[in-house]
């Protein structure tokens, strides 16, 4: 049998020697987003060192209702925080762009983010309708972040290549695509 003979709690644990409470004002977003960043530095040095972390598919839905729908990992990553968009499209490259914005604004070409617990909607079917875009049925496309989009007031915002093999959703009709995420996850 062996037994414990320490009982001194102040064993270096290869920290530092003076106990800190984790989080002393008990502000719980500060700690989740201190949380946030300690894993995002740790996922970058596994990527660094040529691993390949997986964040969860990413995956913007277009419905035949008129709606567009990113899914949970895009509305907490992209849209998170955020009141609004601005949807423009490029004929040339049949490519939609959803630029996040801090705040709504009472504009023709910005579109108010709907929430539901950590997933976001648009209802976007003028927008659409004008560039003659027309899912007969629920289609998801993964989409790109593009620092390059914007300007100074916002830094980026992501592309939906309508030219790449759109993935039919299997729960069109449910009203969310998440049902499956886990499955595929």
């Amino acid at each position: 049998m062996v037994e414990n003979t320490t009982t001194d709690s102040s064993v270096d644990r290869g920290g530092s020697s003076e106990e800190e409470p984790a989080n002393p004002d008990g502000d719980v977003a500060g700690a989740e987003e201190e949380s946030g960043e300690l894993i995002d530095e740790i996922s970058d040095s596994l990527a660094d060192d040529g691993f390949g972390v997986f964040h969860g598919r990413e995956f913007i839905s277009l419905r035949e209702n008129g709606q567009v729908a990113p899914n949970s990992t895009v509305s907490q990553q992209y849209l998170k925080g955020k009141e609004a968009v601005i949807l423009a499209y490029n004929e040339n490259t049949n490519e939609i762009a959803i630029i996040p914005l801090e705040q709504n604004y009472d504009r023709t070409n910005v579109y108010s983010l709907q929430w539901n617990d950590d997933r976001v909607s648009m209802s976007v079917g003028g927008f659409l309708k004008q560039n003659d875009i027309k899912p007969d049925q629920t289609m998801r496309y993964p989409p790109e972040w593009d620092e390059d989009i914007g300007n100074e007031h916002v830094p980026g915002g992501l592309l939906v290549d309508l030219d790449q093999e759109g993935e039919v959703s299997p729960v069109a009709h449910s009203g969310t695509d998440e049902d499956d995420e886990e499955v595929e996850a």
